[in-house]
């Protein structure tokens, strides 16, 4: 699970946001380069306050995806309004992004992630 706090300050625009953005790599290496097998984002913030979201992004790898050459890289993302990759739609933006408490955490038994204890 991937989690965080975020923040942004400066010209905060409609669509503007804090991500954190991540890739699975089956064969990533140490370099995490070849081929993104499985890739997502978790919006932290659109406002100057600090915020964290109470759902962690998960990341689901099988163990018998997961090998010694498997990597998973985490980026910060600062968006202005354009999307990730996207065009700028505010070109003269002073958008600033803040990151914190960034956390990827193992867990190996999600079957009572939804709280359900069954009987």
């Amino acid at each position: 699970t991937l989690n965080g706090w975020g923040k942004s300050t400066g010209t905060i625009t409609a669509g503007s946001s804090v991500i954190l953005g991540w890739e699975y790599r089956s064969a990533g290496s140490e370099t995490c380069t070849g081929t993104v097998n499985a890739s997502g984002s978790l919006l932290l913030a659109n406002h100057s306050t600090w915020r964290k979201p109470p759902t962690p992004a998960t990341i689901e790898v099988s163990n018998f995806a997961w090998t010694t050459d498997s990597s998973i890289i985490v980026y910060l993302v600062v968006d202005d309004g354009g999307g990730i990759g996207g065009q700028v739609q505010a070109p003269n933006a002073t958008l600033d992004g803040w990151f914190d408490g960034i956390t990827l955490d193992v867990t190996t038994d999600l079957i009572f992630r939804d709280g359900f204890d069954g009987f």
